[in-house]
């Protein structure tokens, strides 16, 4: 149960990998909608989440942060300078976020105007976290395994984890913040029961 219960459903997968770091981390996503920070923050498990705070472009904030001992989520475009800067700037893990369904939430001017739906009228919104990235010698790269990253997990939550392998094109890296993310993170999601996927293994 969190906060976000009585106005949607929320998913994760992934978070088996907050077992395999120690410490503040990175967690990385294309900004496509507001509620990305509230849902992310309310699928991160156990006390971690209290522990996360917003990145922005100021440099000397985000130092103070990590000197705390707290985890920054980035959600912006990443193909904003410095997002590349802060990557390349610390040691910690960077995990990509991909993010599915919290556009059509809306944001909290829009909650309210529509009121609490029924509970099995609820909007199903997706979050994913992946394996932490291994940072490259040249920051934009690394930016571009990010993005990639977080367009695969977003894949995943709309097909398997195979078709989503098969279909990568890992030389062309998708455009971080742009169209391409926000129409794949924000195509229609059941509302209510379960969700029915394909899978390899009958």
């Amino acid at each position: 149960m969190n906060l976000l219960s009585p106005v949607l459903r929320l998913e994760s997968g992934g978070t088996e990998v907050f077992h395999r770091v120690s410490g503040p981390v990175l967690l990385v996503a294309p900004h496509t909608a507001d509620l990305d920070g509230a849902v992310i923050a309310a699928a991160v498990p156990g006390a971690r989440r209290w522990t996360l705070r917003a990145a922005g472009g100021d440099g000397p904030v985000q130092r103070a942060q990590l000197a705390a001992g707290n985890s920054l989520v980035v959600l912006a475009d990443l193909d904003e300078p410095w997002v590349a800067d802060l990557l390349a700037d610390t040691d910690l893990p960077i995990i990509p976020v991909g993010v599915r369904g919290a556009r059509a939430v809306g944001g909290l001017g829009d909650i309210v105007r529509r009121g609490l739906p029924r509970p099995d009228d609820r909007p199903r919104v997706a979050v994913r976290f992946g394996s932490p990235i291994r940072r490259d010698a040249d920051p934009r790269r690394t930016v571009e395994k990010v993005s990639a990253a977080c367009a695969r997990l977003v894949a995943e939550d709309e097909t398997t984890w195979w078709d989503a392998v098969r279909t990568d094109q890992p030389d062309a890296a998708p455009e971080s913040g742009g169209w391409r993310d926000r129409w794949h993170s924000t195509g229609p999601m059941p509302r209510g029961g379960p969700v029915t996927r394909r899978r390899i293994w009958r």
